[in-house]
């Protein structure tokens, strides 16, 4: 907490807002904020320098330039660490792509083999029964018995 007071006892330090994702930060002071009506920061502070108060805003200065360093380091391993997600999500994406137009190849084959055989199964369907037609017309009889 600050401890000094100017000679109208106000506390003049600054006030941080930090808006939306921290990328923006509004700064206010205080001690214009506080002034009396007509008055102007040079009429306020009049150059004097207060050794105890540039202490503190040293201080403060150190520690808010930390904080945002250590949000600096945080924000980049965050984008390291999606970055490495993203890098991992496109090579299993890769991979099942791959997979899977093995599997449409294998689909495509199987397909392609399959009406090859059915083709094949009509044609000699065919033949049978214009086998079997003109056994039909030249009278051909089994002349096996059947087995008792």
């Amino acid at each position: 907490m600050l401890q000094s007071f100017d000679e109208e006892g106000w506390i003049p330090f600054l006030l941080f807002l930090f808006i939306g994702d921290s990328s923006i930060i509004l700064c206010i002071c205080m001690s214009l904020l506080t002034l009396k009506p007509g008055a102007t920061p040079q009429e306020k502070y009049s150059g004097k320098h207060d050794p105890d108060n540039d202490e503190e805003m040293e201080d403060i200065i150190d520690l808010l330039s930390e904080e945002l360093n250590l949000l600096r380091n945080v924000t980049h391993d965050n984008l390291k660490h999606t970055k490495a997600s993203i890098l991992k999500a496109r090579n299993t994406s890769s991979q099942y792509q791959k997979e899977a137009e093995k599997c449409n190849t294998g689909m495509e084959t199987c397909e392609e083999a399959r009406e090859k055989a059915e083709a094949t199964l009509i044609a000699e369907r065919h033949l049978s029964e214009l086998w079997e037609r003109r056994d039909r017309e030249r009278e051909w009889k089994d002349k096996k018995k059947p087995y008792s």
